[in-house]
């Protein structure tokens, strides 16, 4: 290790992430740097140039660093180099920024942040969102002349969060009476007032584009794979695909047999009708489900010491706001910001716009997705992954980490008796199809071999699922390309790993210790993880007296 080389990389990294949070304010928000709150970014197609020169220079620099001078964070420099790679290919390759009219859910993004979060203090969150309003205005119009070769789904969705968007926006305004002074509260009605009648321009605008839009959003087999390359991820497009296919088919004959154990008498679908009838009467009480399941799910975890639990950590529950509903059909979840005292995770719950729609929050699935957004899904992991020191690994994509851990808590906590009934376990076993059946949708729907259309009615037809919420779905795999796919496929890679490290330590594995190392290194890669654990599986041979230098895992 060469200590001046590695307290120049850390101030390079230090730099590399304040020029991240620069451009792009609303990520500083999100990791709890406030300094940014007022600030909207530059939408304009010369900021994007900008940009790409920002990252090749730092590329550049991460050149000067080799692993053998940094010891532990060179796990840091290969993520730095990742990121960097990942940004660029995104920018100058898959040009996801001509093709999707991104102003108006970045708006609502930054705007949501500021609202519902506890810190700052409200009258000071306040006025930076008032500010946030007033620049909003100049970022939709720079967006403008980013969007060169228009997706019709892409404007058809941007149309979507446009129209949405005033609702909220009164939602806020009702929220700033409580916190502002007449003339700060004036100040920000006439700031709505005017970022209304820009909506209502950009609407116009949207609506002109999208009568030369193209069809065609695929990104392409190719493409496809480099960026899953990037992301770190080793198994190819093609290999991907089976895995899903293989779960699909694995996983329906198990749906079989529990709903045998159920009703012999009843098919697949009628059990699965019947049980999502099993639902509160209302959403406001179905709200007051997911907080009483989260509760216990935490108590669960704490009782059989399935992972630690974090210190100054909270979950609010609360409802999605309107103009992120009609692509998140059922629940999502905004993590802690890193550098806020108070780690205040937000669970978002979508109502249903319609009466078939409450089906998908029966109890069942409450406690499913609970497990999953809640404990010891995302929002114990991210908790505690904003624990470690590294700045760059609040930059990495370790999605089919993140999401697969999320889905592995589903069925692990089931395995350890928590809700362990024949009806949680259909459902949570339908869940499983629907992660497989993702897998296939995503990627026949990036290479061009699945049409939206035909997506729809392949979730439909595998899962049950209601037609809006698969409608909702597949709006979202449009422009996330190898994203939904990272749940089950990184359910299978934890899996995996997990066998493998019992196998070697035998009876002196620990299941906390496994969660634990697994969720202390931040939401990285499992391609970087594997590494890290190997280390520690080394150091846990040495302790117990038994050779390391043979066990790679």
């Amino acid at each position: 290790m060469n200590p001046e080389k590695k307290a120049e990389f850390k101030r390079t990294i230090e730099d590399m992430f304040e020029e991240f949070m620069e451009f792009d304010p609303t990520w500083a928000t999100y990791f709890g740097i406030h300094k940014y709150d007022s600030l909207m970014p530059d939408g304009s197609k010369g900021a994007l140039e900008n940009w790409k020169n920002t990252l090749k220079s730092y590329k550049e620099q991460l050149e000067n660093f080799r692993e053998a001078d940094l010891d532990s964070t060179s796990i840091d420099l290969q993520l730095a180099r990742d990121i960097i790679d990942l940004e660029l290919f995104d920018l100058e390759e898959w040009k996801i920024w001509s093709k999707f009219p991104e102003g108006p859910e970045k708006v609502g993004d930054g705007l949501f942040l500021l609202l519902a979060r506890d810190y700052p203090p409200a009258k000071k969150r306040m006025k930076a969102l008032s500010e946030r309003v007033n620049r909003s205005v100049q970022f939709l119009e720079e967006t403008k002349e980013r969007l060169e070769d228009p997706v019709k789904i892409y404007c058809r969705i941007a149309l979507e969060s446009t129209r949405r968007l005033p609702r909220f926006l009164s939602h806020i305004l009702e929220e700033a009476k409580k916190y502002l002074k007449n003339n700060e509260l004036n100040l920000l009605k006439k700031r709505i007032e005017r970022l209304e009648e820009k909506l209502e321009d950009y609407e116009s605008w949207l609506e002109y584009k999208m009568q030369d839009a193209r069809k065609d959003f695929a990104i392409g087999h190719d493409m496809l794979e480099r960026r899953l390359e990037l992301r770190g991820i080793e198994m190819g497009v093609d290999s991907i695909l089976k895995l899903g296919q293989v779960y699909l088919q694995k996983e329906k004959k198990k749906l079989n047999r529990l709903a045998r154990r159920i009703d012999a008498n009843k098919s697949v679908e009628e059990i699965t009708r019947e049980l999502k009838k099993n639902h509160p009467q209302s959403f406001s009480e179905a709200l007051e489900e997911y907080r009483k399941e989260i509760s216990r799910a935490r108590n669960f975890v704490k009782k059989r010491n399935f992972a630690s639990l974090p210190q100054n950590e909270e979950l609010k529950v609360q409802e999605t706001p309107h103009f992120l509903r009609h692509v998140t059909p059922f629940a999502a979840y905004f993590r802690p910001a890193k550098f806020d005292k108070n780690q205040i995770g937000i669970y978002m719950v979508t109502p249903p716009e319609n009466e078939e729609m409450m089906k998908e929050h029966n109890y069942c699935s409450i406690s499913n997705t609970s497990i999953h957004e809640a404990y010891p899904g995302h929002h114990l992991q991210l908790t505690l992954a904003n624990q470690h020191p590294s700045l760059i690994r609040l930059l990495s994509e370790g999605t089919e980490f993140v999401e697969g851990w999320a889905h592995y808590c589903e069925e692990a906590v089931k395995n350890l008796g928590y809700n362990d009934t024949p009806e949680h376990r259909f459902l949570q076993t339908l869940d499983l199809v629907w992660r497989a059946a993702r897998i296939i949708v995503d990627i026949r729907l990036s290479c061009g071999e699945m049409s939206f259309e035909e997506a729809v009615n392949f979730l439909v037809e595998q899962t049950g699922m209601e037609r809006e919420g698969a409608e909702a779905e597949v709006k979202r795999y449009t422009y996330t390309p190898g994203g939904p796919l990272s749940y089950l496929l990184g359910k299978h890679l934890i899996e995996k790993i997990r066998e493998e490290i019992e196998e070697k330590l035998g009876s002196d594995f620990e299941l906390k210790w496994f969660h634990d190392m697994m969720l202390k290194n931040g939401a990285i890669p499992i391609k970087y993880l594997r590494g890290i654990l190997k280390e520690e599986v080394n150091q846990k041979l040495i302790q117990t007296g038994k050779k390391s230098h043979t066990n790679n895992i």
